[in-house]
């Protein structure tokens, strides 16, 4: 990042009215905490804001192709008391001077709130979460102490009322948890906002895939989170009944070596990408995207709904496994392909994958279900309108023109 682009963020943040700090540590909150944080930066010009974020060059790098740019860059230390103070540091030169009634640190990680309950205590708190964190740990209960916890996992509150019996700190946490929508795309921006900087072809073409490849790519964010075997599982299911496609999994995910095996075994007849890309370019890459759930990670889906949103705003069907949506129920429940019954495992995403490749009426159903699902979430804006409301509760000052207030516990 150029100094001129340093230069401007600090300006900003120099500015007189409130202040936002954002805590962004991209290996905990994944490409999908940079997605809702670089939405939130465009969304709220009510306040200045100031993103401080904790990794390497290449986590600042990864935030800059989002469109974030960074005031600070603090090093992750192999010791969280020397990451805290050297975090500690840059925010009390930031702040100088300034009342820590006028500033909110925004954390887009269980990590960055827990990092932000160690650093600064007196300046009010917001996490936002895309998916359940462990709330076993005493350093997530600490961090959930006097905070706003934004969650889109909707068994966040159910999870803080099991583990309450046993920690009634935990009570007080429950009242100050919200449930938050996934950023969309407004229609003025056409497409989403995270791919604005990724072409098609171009990310098609890096990966030596040709026009006529059909490419299913599995949607997991961090990638540790996808099972690589299973979708090879499934895309061999449909090599058998007549869809052929290649399967695309990020670097990291589980169980590549012994997908690469069946692979072999299976003398080729289709084939498994593993490749070092963001999920954005996953995306980009893809004709369809699976959401699946894996028991070896606690029943967990391998992404959340923000990168469900992404996939439905760059026009990309979704597929997933009976159990792959529990994140997505509700009133605003996204539209995801699954396969009729309870089918489990690779059978469970072999069908509806081999349902989106084959069968063009399902093709248009589910293109015709994102749209409508797109053009309500446009309307209600619930992203940008519940975070804005817990800012402005917050700061007590507004942040977004005609935010609504937050919805009730």
């Amino acid at each position: 990042m150029s100094e001129s682009t340093r230069s401007d963020a600090r300006a900003k943040a120099a500015a007189g009215g409130p202040v936002v700090v954002h805590i962004l540590i991209p290996s905990a909150c994944g490409d999908e905490g940079l997605v809702c944080c670089a939405a939130a930066l465009a969304r709220m010009d009510g306040c200045a804001h100031m993103v401080i974020i904790v990794g390497n060059s290449d986590a600042e790098q990864r935030a800059w192709a989002m469109g974030i740019e960074s005031v600070d860059r603090v090093p992750m230390c192999a010791s969280m008391h020397l990451t805290v103070r050297r975090v500690r540091s840059v925010l009390d030169a930031r702040l100088a001077g300034r009342p820590a009634e006028s500033t909110l640190l925004q954390a887009w990680s269980a990590s960055g709130l827990m990092l932000a309950a160690r650093v600064r205590q007196d300046i009010p708190r917001v996490g936002v979460i895309c998916r359940s964190p462990d709330l076993a740990g005493a350093d997530i209960r600490h961090a959930l102490d006097g905070a706003t916890l934004c969650a889109m996992d909707c068994r966040v509150r159910s999870e803080l009322g099991v583990a309450s019996a046993g920690d009634r700190s935990l009570v007080a946490a429950m009242a100050r948890v919200r449930l938050i929508e996934p950023p969309v795309a407004g229609t003025a921006e056409g497409d989403a906002p995270w791919r604005v900087h990724l072409d098609r072809e171009r990310v098609r073409a890096r990966l030596g895939l040709g026009p006529a490849d059909v490419v299913v790519g599995l949607l997991a964010d961090p990638p540790e989170m996808g099972d690589a075997r299973r979708v090879c599982f499934a895309i061999g299911l449909d090599h058998v009944l007549g869809a052929n496609a290649v399967a695309l999994v990020r670097r990291g995910s589980r169980q590549t070596r012994r997908a690469a095996r069946f692979n072999r075994l299976n003398a080729r007849r289709w084939d498994m990408l593993i490749a070092d890309i963001s999920l954005t370019q996953l995306i980009a890459a893809s004709d369809v995207c699976v959401i699946d759930t894996d028991r070896e990670v606690g029943g967990s889906p391998s992404c959340g709904p923000t990168g469900v949103a992404m996939a439905l705003c760059g026009g990309v069907p979704v597929a997933g496994s009976a159990l792959g949506t529990p994140l997505l129920d509700g009133p605003h429940a996204m539209p995801v392909e699954q396969p009729s019954g309870s089918r489990t495992g690779a059978g469970g995403l072999a069908t509806p994958i081999e349902r989106l490749l084959r069968d063009e009426s399902v093709r248009v159903r589910h293109a015709h279900e994102a749209r409508a699902w797109l053009d309500r979430a446009r309307a209600r804006d619930g992203f940008a309108s519940t975070l804005a409301g817990v800012w402005a509760e917050t700061l007590r000052v507004p942040v977004l023109a005609g935010a609504s207030s937050i919805p009730a516990a």
